[in-house]
């Protein structure tokens, strides 16, 4: 039996970029016959939180919104500002809420098969493109890819990445305001990089603290806590 199989379209990483193309492609009326969500890993765990800008007065997923800001704070060493954001609004979408959300809609249309596989290429092969796994080939006129990433490094380039890490703190009296995040603080030391914290309220006892940085390498864990 043959392990290639051809879709109309294809797309690597069901993250938040491959998801939502799903839905928006669900929902924009295009006539499709068979479209592939190919992934590792199974999405049931809260393993990302998405912060955004909108001024869009209605989203397709205003339902999984979990908070919503009209103003922020920035901080740094000199500076201490509240800063009204009309007409934009700041959101966060929990990354549990987002997969439960996308995977429901998807699941009862029969035009979208999932598969969960370590994706191991992606190219061109004439008029289609190709994605191989462990256990079989894939191919479609057209593929998305969000999976696999390719650093195109340049020479004699300042190169800088951007890190994360953050945790969610729960305390025992009010500590925080819930009405307005602090968008950045750089009065963080910034040990020659160029460093900040966001500070986002879910409550006023509960909020995502996390570092963010550019440098020319991630930290080690320790340098990050």
């Amino acid at each position: 039996m043959s392990n290639h199989f051809t879709y109309d379209y294809i797309i690597a990483g069901s993250g938040c970029a491959g998801l939502s193309l799903a839905v928006q492609l669900k929902q924009s009326g295009i006539s499709f016959h068979k479209v592939l969500i190919i992934d590792q890993d199974i999405k049931n765990k809260n393993d990302r939180t998405w912060c955004f800008w909108t001024n869009q007065p209605i989203n397709w997923f205003d339902e999984i919104v979990y908070k919503r800001w009209d103003k922020f704070k920035f901080k740094s060493n000199h500076i201490d500002m509240e800063l009204h954001l009309k007409p934009y609004h700041y959101l966060l979408v929990k990354g549990l809420d987002f997969y439960t959300y996308c995977l429901n809609e998807l699941q009862d249309d029969t035009r979208f098969e999932f598969v969960t596989d370590e994706i191991s290429q992606i190219y061109t092969h004439g008029n289609l493109g190709i994605v191989k796994t462990k256990s079989a080939t894939f191919q479609a006129p057209y593929v998305f890819n969000s999976a696999l990433r390719v650093h195109d490094i340049k020479k004699n380039h300042i190169n800088y990445v951007q890190h994360f890490k953050g945790f969610v703190i729960e305390t025992e009296k009010d500590c925080f305001d819930a009405d307005c995040p602090t968008f950045m603080d750089f009065s963080v030391e910034q040990y020659n990089d160029c460093r900040f914290v966001y500070v986002i309220p879910y409550s006023k006892t509960k909020a995502l603290i996390e570092y963010t940085g550019f440098s020319r390498a991630v930290l080690s864990d320790e340098e990050y806590d």
